[in-house]
C-alpha cells in the first residue's frame, strides 16, 4: 500500500479532493455532520500561513493531510497545525510518510524542533508519534508534543553516529502512552536513545529549556546539571558537568559558557579527561522585568562544548522567578463612597522563610486603610492578604512596588513588582496596564490586550460568551509574526464616549510598514475596531498587501442573512460555525440569541468572510500602497448585549431605517408541604399567594395529579381582598406526585405545579465491601443504589434505579476514551486545569456521612473526597462531594463542599459536574434525552449516535427506549449552565459553575438532583427541589 501512495504538496486543483478527505475523516474529529466544501478548502488554503501543505494521495485521492507552520506561540520551532489520515487509511503508514516530510522539511530549512498538539484521548496516534522522536509534555492546560530530532541531527559531536544508525529504525526508546519525562530535581528530561551493533548512543532533552543536556556514547558521557529549576533572581547559582571516559583514550573537552539578557554566565575552561571528574561553574541570574511564560522556551544556561573536537551546544532551562510572586484581584463591582474589599496574593518564591516588607503606594482615588505590611512566609508559601480602601471614585491601581525580602542568614533582596488592577463600576471608564495585559473598562464590560499573543479579549459583565480578536496578518502569503512581536508603544484613548487601546506595530516581514490597531469600548458594550497601515518608505510596494483579521466568538443559537434568507437555529445543535458556508452569507452581519446578552458582528460589506471552522476571518485587498500612502481597515463592530432584537441589528449594520413589519404574566406562587418537596406528614399542605397587589378574584382549583378526581375548589371576591388560599390532602402513597394548581381568573388563567415526593418509613442501608478488588462504599434507600470507590477515582460510579444501571463507567480500572484520558466515567467534579492526570494522583477518601438541608431534611450517603498536595496551581484544595438520599425517595441529591486554601484567590474558576451516561446495550437500544428550546418547544436527542452538542439552558429528561423510567437532571439554573456532549463513544453531562472564593473559605455548590420518574415532569413544578441548599 505505502507504495501506491505518493506525497505532494498542496495546490488549488485539489481542493475538491482535500474536501472529500475531511468529509470522509468526520468520525476520527469527533462524528460531526458538518460539510466541508472545495471552495471552503481553497478559502481557508489561500488565507493560511502555512509554510507548507502536505498531501497524501493514492491516484487522483487525497488520503492524508499534514500542514507546516512556524509556531506562533514560541520561537525556535516549526509546527503542525493540521495532521489527518482518512479513517481507512489507518495502519497503512499514510501518517509515518506525512510526518517524514514535515521533519525533513524542518531539518532542511534550520529549525532546531517540531511541534504539535493533539488531544489526551488520542492515545491511538501516541505510538506513532513517540517512534517518530516527539516527546508528550506533562502540562495540565495542554496535550503539547515536541520532537528534537533535528537538533540532534545537526549537533556536530554526534552527527557522525547516524552514517551508522537510523534514527527511526534503531531507536531503543521506550515508547509508553503516557506523558513523557524523567523528573529529578524540578526538571523534566526527554531522552532518546539507539543501539546498532556496538554503537550507542543516548541524548537527553531539558523540557523548560527545549535544549540538550547529555550525551552518551561508548566512549564518554558528558552532562550538565542546573542546582535547581525554580530561580530567584540577583543571585549567583551552579552548574554542574560530569564528564566519563569510557574509551581507555584521552577526551579532550572545551567548555565555553554563553551569556544572554537574563543570564551572566562567562565560564571558560579546557581538560583532558582519562576516567571520570565533575566540574561546576557559576551564573548570575539577572532581574526579569515579567513572569515567564508556560508557553515558551524559557531562559537557558548555555555551554558551547568541544569534544574532542567537535561540537555540542547544551541548553538547561531555568524559571527565573521574583523573590515574592503578587497578584491583585478586585472581585465584581465597585461603588465610591464605601469601603472595597479586595486582595493581594503573595508567594514565596524562595525555597526557605523569608520576611516580606513592603507599602503599597497611595493613590488618588481611594484611601488604604493600610500601606505598610510585613510578614514571613514559609518556602513557596502563599499567602492571600485581604485589603481595604476607602473609594473615592472609579480608578486604575497600578504600581510598581518596592518589596524587600530577608532571608534567616541576614541576606535581603529588593525587587519592584508591578501590580494593577481596575475599581470599575457603572457609568467608569477606566484603564491601565498589569504586567499581562493592558486593558480599559468601560462599566459593565471590559477589553484586554494581551502582550503575549497580541490577542485582544472582550468580556460583557452582563453574561454572554467573551470574544477574541485575533493578531492581524499580513500578506499573502500572510505572516502569523504578531502572534510573537509585542506592540512597539501602546496608548489608551477617549473618544466619542468610548475608551479605548491604541497599539502601534512595525512589521519584519514588510518593514516599510507601521500597523496601527485602534479598539473603542462603549458604554453599552459595544466594540469599535480598526487597523491602519501606513507605508513610511519612498518606494511604491511592489505586490497587492493583502489584511486578514480574525476573531472567534460562540456561535450558539445563530442568526445567519444566507441565501438572501435570514436563517435561525433555535437549538445549539448545528450551531457551530463550521456549518455555514461563508459565500452563501449575504449580507455584512452576524447575530447570536444568547439569552444573557445578545451578540452581534458586523462589518464593511466589500470585506470577504471566510469560515474556518472554530473562528471566523475578513479579509481585504489594501492594494499596492505608494509612499506614505494610508490605508484603513474597518471598522469591524461587536455588540455584546447592545441590541436584544436581531432586525434592530441589522439595521445599524446596514445603515438602514428599521423595517416597519417589524407582553406581563401575573405570577402566583405555590407552596406545598411549606415549599418542602420531601413530605414526612400524613398531611399535604397547600398554599397559594400573590404577590403582585391585585386580590384573588375568581377560583382556585387545587388537585393532585394521582387523584385529580379529589379536587377542592375555592372562590374569590375582589371585595374580599384575599391574597392568600390553603388546601389541605392526604399524603399520597407514591414515590412522586405532582399538586396542580389552575387559578380562573377574570382576566386570565394561570397553571400552577409543584412536585412532591413522600418519605418512607425505612432507613438508608449503608456497606463497605469489595468488589474487584476495590474497597466499594454503598447506600441503599430500597428505591435507588449507588455505589463509590475512592481508590479507583474520587467519582459515583454506579447508580441503579430499580435494578437499572444509568451510568457509564470504566471501574475497576482507569481507560482512555474517546477525548479523555484516563477516563473512569461515572459523576464526578473537576476544576478547571486540574486534569485527570493529576487528579488520580491525589490523596482520594471515602466515607458514610449524615446532611441536613436547609428545609431541615436529613440526608444519608457517601461522600468521596479529594485533598489537593501534589499538583501546583491548586494545592491545599480539598473537594468533598455527597452523593445522598432520603428513605424511599427516588431522588439522589448531590453537592460539593469546598475547601479553598490554596493561598490564592479564585476568580471565576470552572467547576464542572460531570455525569457519563450509560451507553445503549443493543442496536435496539436507544438513549434518549428530551430540553426545552428557548421558545418552549420540546427537543429530543438521540445519544451516541454521532458527535452532538446540547446547550439548552433548562432541565433535561434522559430515558431508554426499552424502560419505561427517566432520569431527570435538575438544579438551579440561575447559578449554572448545563450541557451534553456525546458522540460515539460517550455521553457525558456536565453542571458547570463558575468558582469566586477567597483564600480560607468554604462553600457548598447548589445541589444537582437526580430524579426517577415513569413519566416526565415539568420544569416549572421542581422549584421548590432546585431551592434546596446546604450550609455548615
Amino acid at each position: 500500500m505505502e507504495a501506491s501512495i505518493s506525497i505532494v504538496t498542496y495546490r488549488p486543483e485539489l481542493a475538491a479532493a482535500v474536501a472529500d478527505m475531511w468529509n470522509a475523516s468526520r468520525d476520527s474529529w469527533g462524528g460531526g455532520n458538518s460539510i466541508t466544501t472545495a471552495e471552503q478548502i481553497r478559502q481557508e488554503e489561500a488565507a493560511s500561513d502555512a509554510i507548507t501543505v502536505y498531501l497524501a494521495m493514492e491516484g487522483e485521492t487525497v488520503v492524508g493531510y499534514c500542514s507546516l507552520a512556524e509556531y506562533r506561540e514560541d520561537t525556535g520551532a516549526l509546527y503542525i497545525p493540521l495532521l489527518n489520515v482518512r479513517p481507512d487509511y489507518h495502519g497503512k503508514k499514510v501518517g509515518r510518510m506525512l510526518l517524514s516530510c514535515a521533519l525533513e522539511k524542518t531539518i532542511e530549512l534550520g529549525w532546531p524542533r517540531l511541534d504539535l498538539y493533539t488531544w489526551a484521548g488520542n492515545t491511538k496516534a501516541v505510538p506513532l508519534y513517540k517512534k517518530f522522536g516527539f516527546f508528550w509534555e506533562d502540562r495540565d492546560d495542554a496535550t503539547h508534543l515536541m520532537n528534537m530530532i533535528p537538533s540532534v541531527l545537526r549537533t556536530e559531536a554526534i552527527a557522525h553516529y547516524f552514517e551508522e544508525l537510523d534514527w527511526y529504525q534503531d531507536s531503543t526508546r521506550e515508547i509508553v502512552v503516557e506523558p513523557d519525562g524523567r523528573k529529578e530535581n524540578g526538571f523534566d528530561y526527554f531522552t532518546y536513545s539507539w543501539a546498532k551493533g556496538e554503537k550507542r548512543l543516548r541524548v537527553e532533552f531539558e523540557r523548560r529549556g527545549r535544549g540538550m543536556r547529555l550525551i552518551e556514547t561508548e566512549d564518554y558521557l558528558v552532562s550538565a546539571e542546573v542546582e535547581k529549576l525554580e530561580l530567584v533572581f540577583g543571585r549567583e547559582y551552579r552548574i554542574h558537568y560530569r564528564i566519563v571516559n569510557k574509551s581507555g583514550k584521552p577526551l579532550q573537552i572545551s567548555l565555553n559558557g554563553q551569556p544572554s539578557d537574563t543570564i551572566r554566565f562567562d565560564y571558560q575552561h579546557e581538560l583532558a579527561v582519562t576516567g571520570e571528574t565533575t566540574l561546576s561553574a557559576n551564573f548570575f541570574v539577572y532581574p526579569i522585568s515579567e513572569e515567564q511564560s508556560i508557553w515558551r522556551t524559557h531562559p537557558r544556561v548555555c555551554t558551547h562544548l568541544l569534544i574532542n573536537g567537535k561540537a555540542a551546544l547544551f541548553e538547561v532551562g531555568i524559571l527565573p522567578k521574583f523573590p515574592a510572586t503578587l497578584s491583585l484581584h478586585v472581585p465584581g463591582l465597585s461603588y465610591p463612597g464605601q469601603t472595597k474589599l479586595f486582595y493581594l496574593d503573595v508567594e514565596n518564591n524562595f525555597a526557605e522563610e523569608a520576611e516580606f516588607s513592603f507599602e503599597l503606594p497611595a493613590c488618588s482615588f481611594f484611601g488604604l486603610q493600610e500601606q505598610r505590611h510585613t510578614f514571613k512566609l514559609s518556602g513557596k508559601e502563599r499567602m492571600s492578604l485581604p485589603l481595604k480602601a476607602d473609594l473615592y471614585e472609579h480608578g486604575f491601581y497600578e504600581a510598581n512596588v518596592q518589596v524587600e525580602a530577608k532571608l534567616a542568614d541576614a541576606r535581603s533582596v529588593s525587587f519592584a513588582k508591578k501590580i494593577g488592577a481596575a475599581f470599575t463600576g457603572l457609568g467608569a471608564m477606566v484603564s491601565g496596564e498589569t504586567e499581562q495585559a493592558w486593558q480599559v473598562h468601560h462599566g459593565r464590560h471590559s477589553l484586554y490586550l494581551n502582550k503575549e499573543d497580541n490577542e485582544m479579549t472582550v468580556v460583557s459583565g452582563t453574561g454572554g460568551e467573551p470574544t477574541n480578536l485575533f493578531y492581524p496578518k499580513l500578506g499573502k502569503p500572510f505572516s502569523s509574526e504578531f502572534s510573537k512581536k509585542r506592540a512597539e508603544k501602546v496608548a489608551f484613548i477617549s473618544e466619542r464616549g468610548a475608551i479605548g487601546i491604541r497599539a502601534t506595530y512595525r512589521s519584519g516581514a514588510y518593514p516599510q510598514f507601521a500597523l496601527i490597531s485602534k479598539t473603542l469600548l462603549f458604554g453599552d458594550g459595544t466594540v469599535e475596531h480598526g487597523l491602519e497601515i501606513e507605508n513610511h518608505s519612498a518606494d511604491k510596494l511592489a505586490a497587492e498587501l493583502w489584511l486578514n483579521q480574525g476573531f472567534h466568538h460562540s456561535f450558539h443559537r445563530p442568526i445567519v442573512p444566507y441565501q438572501g434568507r435570514f436563517v435561525e437555529t433555535p437549538s445549539s445543535y448545528g450551531s457551530d460555525m463550521d456549518y455555514w458556508d461563508a459565500e452563501l452569507v449575504s449580507e455584512n452581519w452576524l447575530f447570536t440569541q444568547d439569552e444573557t446578552a445578545p451578540w452581534g458582528m458586523c462589518w464593511p460589506p466589500e470585506y470577504r468572510l471566510d469560515i474556518q471552522g472554530w473562528y471566523v476571518t475578513l479579509e481585504t485587498n489594501l492594494g499596492m500602497l505608494a509612499p506614505q500612502e494610508k490605508k484603513s481597515f474597518g471598522p469591524i463592530h461587536f455588540s455584546h448585549g447592545s441590541y436584544a432584537d436581531w432586525k434592530e441589528f441589522r439595521a445599524f449594520a446596514r445603515k438602514e431605517p428599521l423595517p416597519a413589519d417589524l407582553s406581563l404574566t401575573s405570577h402566583l406562587e405555590l407552596s406545598a408541604n411549606g415549599q418542602n418537596p420531601f413530605v414526612t406528614s400524613k398531611e399535604l399542605g397547600v398554599q397559594v399567594k400573590e404577590y403582585k397587589q391585585q386580590y384573588l378574584d375568581g377560583e382556585l382549583m387545587a388537585s393532585l395529579l394521582s387523584e385529580s378526581a379529589s379536587g377542592q375548589t375555592q372562590s374569590f371576591t375582589e371585595d374580599e381582598e384575599e391574597t392568600e388560599s390553603g388546601f389541605t390532602f392526604k399524603t399520597p402513597e407514591k414515590p412522586y406526585d405532582l399538586v396542580q394548581v389552575e387559578g380562573r381568573f377574570a382576566t386570565h388563567v394561570s397553571q400552577l405545579q409543584s412536585a412532591i415526593f413522600p418519605i418512607g418509613p425505612g432507613k438508608i442501608i449503608q456497606e463497605q465491601t469489595v468488589e474487584e478488588g476495590q474497597q466499594v462504599y454503598i447506600a441503599d434507600n430500597g428505591r435507588l443504589r449507588i455505589k463509590a470507590a475512592p481508590d479507583f477515582a474520587p467519582t459515583l460510579y454506579s447508580l441503579t434505579s430499580n435494578g437499572q444501571e444509568w451510568l457509564d463507567s470504566s471501574f475497576p480500572e482507569r481507560k482512555p476514551k474517546s477525548w479523555w484520558n484516563p477516563w473512569t466515567g461515572g459523576i464526578g467534579n473537576y476544576i478547571e486545569e486540574l486534569s485527570a492526570f493529576s487528579l488520580v494522583k491525589e490523596e482520594r477518601t471515602a466515607s458514610f456521612v449524615e446532611l441536613v438541608d436547609n428545609k431541615q431534611n436529613a440526608w444519608q450517603g457517601i461522600k468521596v473526597s479529594y485533598h489537593v498536595k501534589k499538583q501546583e496551581k491548586y494545592r491545599g484544595l480539598t473537594c468533598h462531594q455527597y452523593y445522598l438520599l432520603l428513605p424511599g425517595a427516588p431522588v439522589l441529591c448531590h453537592t460539593v463542599e469546598i475547601e479553598q486554601n490554596t493561598g490564592t484567590y479564585f476568580a471565576g474558576k470552572e467547576l464542572s459536574t460531570d455525569i457519563f451516561l450509560l451507553q445503549p446495550g443493543t442496536e435496539d437500544d436507544v438513549v434518549w434525552l428530551k430540553t426545552v428550546g428557548t421558545n418552549g418547544e420540546e427537543l429530543s436527542y438521540k445519544l451516541a449516535q454521532g458527535e452532538l452538542d446540547v446547550l439548552e439552558v433548562s432541565d433535561y429528561v434522559l430515558g431508554r427506549a426499552n424502560s419505561k423510567d427517566q432520569m431527570h437532571i435538575v438544579t438551579d439554573l440561575d447559578t449554572a449552565d448545563l450541557q451534553v456532549y456525546a458522540n460515539k463513544e460517550v455521553a457525558v453531562a456536565s453542571v458547570i459553575r463558575e468558582l469566586n472564593l477567597p483564600n480560607n473559605s468554604t462553600a457548598f455548590t447548589p445541589p444537582v438532583f437526580f430524579l426517577f420518574a415513569d413519566n416526565t415532569l415539568p420544569s416549572n413544578a421542581l422549584s421548590d427541589l432546585r431551592a434546596i441548599r446546604f450550609a455548615k
